[in-house]
């Protein structure tokens, strides 16, 4: 995720040792190359190890105050996203929390807030650039919190409704320093604000709608009524966020449009989630409408939603098989797993698509590929093929 300025990074190197950024960072993002590289990746490991020892170093040295850093927060998101991408699973999540707290102390939630009286641990931003590399630091973290929390079914740390952090300009605009207006993520949200967003913003919009999803699923209460599909407060959240997905698709911006903006991995990767996003939803309505004996046409519609969504992640995937796994989105493997789930369960309907199998087949080949950079894609992969045993395949 771009979230670093690269020249002032660059130039910073330059600076006295005690005013460079600390070797945790130089060492995490060596580690986040060396699982790209071919060449270099024998040296992952020894780079991780030699982050996350510098790091807790940091942590450990006087009262604490030396690691209450923005390059301390950089390093626990990178920390975190390569433990993600290796299935250290339990420790990504720790880290994951890491980064959290260090950016809630810093202050980087409220970035944007007026006239906030809170006590400020950081110095004012020197310029926009500097603002906004705050901006992408936060949002960082808030991304890895999101899929944490999506991926393992445990609570959130970040309340979405505290965030007065606008999203991340685009990439030109952060590179060149050229001030550029963003919408706040809860403007994100309905047209106005989703035509407006960068592909980095989109990133961000998109695993919101998967922290949506999971709050949805886990919300109780007694009016929920997941029995009445007209009045049951389940229902009417269902149909509130399918709206959302809908509307994301039809505001987004020209340049985040498919196939125009099929040469940005960020583009791909936000109408996957949208996709699979919307799967989680619908396959959440009919499980719902199964266990509370809800007939109609929710159940069709649903099975109708998910099969396209799945079909779309397909066909995005074929768009971009020619592209170097490198440059993928290490979570794109979660996508596609979703998109064969949905095949793999139409064709043990009475009426299966006679492209099922043909589909399965291509995902799985794309998986096997995508794996050879992305060792988390290797583990939806597996479990695919399990589930392909399984259903007799």
């Amino acid at each position: 995720m771009p979230v670093i300025h690269k020249y002032r990074y660059y130039a910073s190197l330059d600076r006295a040792p005690q005013a460079r950024p600390p070797i945790c960072l130089r060492y995490a993002m060596w580690a986040m190359a060396c699982s790209l590289s071919d060449k270099y990746m024998c040296l992952e490991d020894l780079m991780y190890q030699r982050a996350r020892h510098y790091i807790q170093a940091a942590e450990m040295k006087g009262h604490g105050e030396a690691f209450v850093t923005i390059y301390h927060a950089q390093t626990w998101s990178l920390i975190s996203f390569f433990e993600a991408k290796k299935t250290y699973f339990s420790r990504s999540w720790m880290s994951t929390g890491r980064a959290v707290r260090m950016v809630q102390m810093l202050g980087l939630y409220r970035l944007d807030a007026v006239g906030s009286e809170v006590k400020q641990i950081l110095s004012s931003p020197r310029d926009w650039i500097d603002l906004e590399e705050r901006r992408r630091t936060f949002w960082s973290a808030f991304y890895g919190d999101r899929w944490a929390s999506s991926g393992t079914g445990w609570p959130m740390l970040i309340n979405e409704f505290e965030i007065r952090t606008n999203l991340p300009a685009s990439e030109d605009a952060f590179e060149l320093g050229v001030m550029e207006k963003t919408p706040s993520l809860s403007e994100a949200l309905t047209p106005e604000g989703a035509s407006n967003i960068s592909p980095f913003g989109g990133v961000i919009l998109s695993a919101t709608l998967y922290g949506h999803n999971f709050e949805h699923l886990h919300r109780t209460g007694p009016n929920e009524n997941p029995d009445d599909p007209s009045n049951g407060e389940f229902w009417k959240r269902h149909r509130k966020m399918d709206n959302v997905l809908s509307n994301t698709f039809m505001f987004l911006p020209d340049q985040l449009r498919l196939p125009a903006g099929l040469r940005d991995m960020n583009v791909v990767f936000i109408h996957m989630n949208i996709h699979a996003s919307s799967i989680c939803l619908h396959q959440a309505a009919i499980v719902t409408a199964g266990k509370h004996n809800v007939t109609g046409s929710i159940v069709r519609q649903s099975q109708a939603r998910c099969l396209m969504a799945a079909e779309e992640i397909t066909n995005i995937m074929r768009l971009t098989c020619h592209v170097d796994a490198s440059s993928m989105n290490s979570w794109v493997g979660f996508c596609l797993y979703v998109a064969a789930g949905v095949f793999l369960k139409d064709q043990k309907s009475d009426k299966p698509n006679p492209q099922n199998i043909v589909n399965i087949e291509f995902l799985l080949a794309a998986m096997s590929a995508i794996g050879l950079k992305h060792s988390i894609t290797r583990h939806f992969s597996a479990q695919l093929e399990l589930d392909v045993e399984a259903a007799g395949l």
